[in-house]
């Protein structure tokens, strides 16, 4: 075997493994030809991460979020990959989630550690804004508010919307004001979930808190209307990174706490592709429902439709056998 065909075999195999963990079915044909560019989810896993109960460790937190960044960016140090994606005139919205509460919300350990990844691109405190829906529910998830002009800001949006509505597909609301306006850059910072009305809670779910009416978006499993809103402008072109925050996850009853469902996977999921992240996330899901002995979330009547949609918009990666998922 010389040189070329060894490494188009190892590179067939890479993606075959790659394939299983996300959830192809076994024996599924590769693709007739690779496309040029294949979509990148990167898992960092250290189970010594947590310290005890949701306590956990911030240099092992700081370590699996800065390797799996240098994988996405292919960077050699922290501070390039950072700065491959972020520079000093951003203005930064993380979007957390935090609805479920403590346990199954964005922990604030994984926030810091983002917030000193983009300190080492240069970005300043006063241009980070960390957010979500309500207040109460940052609060609630172990979040301190603040609004303060010389740092780093933490607020809901608490009912302040834009006065006009935007549309995007079938969706029309009015768009919280880091969306529209304040923010040049997203970062979605989601958890890992199953979702009883939207089959997925992962990633592009989460961009429901960035509009006035999500209630009004739940028919048919939510589709297309999670694919409308994040293919709103203001989202799509300006989403940077995915970090989810899958120290710990559920698979089954989202997207309220299910504690017996839940556990504890001590991990975080990267990506520049949302699509991809959530497809990788559904597998893993998927996986942890079959060790249940539930149905998956497709068989369960609640596909996420809305995925093949937002691939149809060019928002990311759908097809399985284009999306390598790698850990680190």
């Amino acid at each position: 075997m010389d040189r070329r065909d060894f490494l188009r075999t190892a590179a067939g195999l890479s993606a075959a493994m790659a394939a299983v963990r996300i959830g192809r079915p076994a024996g599924a044909p590769p693709p007739a030809s690779a496309p040029a560019k294949r979509a990148l989810v990167v898992r960092a896993h250290d189970p010594a991460v947590r310290v005890q109960g949701e306590q956990f460790d911030p240099a092992r937190l700081q370590q699996m979020l800065d390797k799996a960044l240098m994988r996405v960016t292919n960077a050699n140090d922290a501070a390039s990959a950072w700065k491959a994606l972020f520079s000093p005139k951003d203005v930064v919205g993380l979007k957390v989630n935090c609805l479920a509460g403590p346990r199954m919300s964005t922990h604030p350990a994984v926030v810091d550690q983002i917030v000193r990844g983009l300190r080492l691109a240069g970005v300043p405190d006063v241009n980070i804004y960390i957010w979500e829906m309500k207040s109460p529910e940052l609060q609630r998830a172990g979040f301190q508010l603040t609004s303060a002009r010389t740092g780093v800001h933490c607020v809901g949006t608490d009912g302040h919307y834009d006065a006009d509505i935007s549309n995007s597909g079938q969706v029309g609301s009015c768009l919280a004001p880091f969306v529209s306006h304040l923010c040049t850059a997203h970062i979605n910072v989601p958890i890992v979930k199953d979702h009883l009305v939207a089959g997925l809670g992962v990633g592009l779910k989460n961009f429901y808190g960035a509009i006035h009416n999500p209630n009004k978006y739940h028919d048919n499993t939510c589709s297309p209307y999670v694919a409308d809103v994040n293919n709103f402008p203001q989202i799509r072109t300006r989403l940077r990174l995915v970090v989810c925050d899958a120290l710990n996850a559920q698979y089954d009853g989202g997207p309220t706490l299910r504690p017996e469902r839940l556990w504890e996977e001590n991990s975080l999921l990267l990506g520049v592709d949302p699509v991809a992240l959530d497809v990788a996330a559904m597998g893993m899901i998927d996986a942890k429902r079959a060790e249940a002995g539930l149905k998956s979330i497709a068989e369960s009547g609640r596909a996420p439709k809305w995925l093949d949609v937002a691939a149809q918009y060019g928002l990311g990666e759908r097809d399985l056998q284009r999306i390598d998922c790698v850990n680190v």
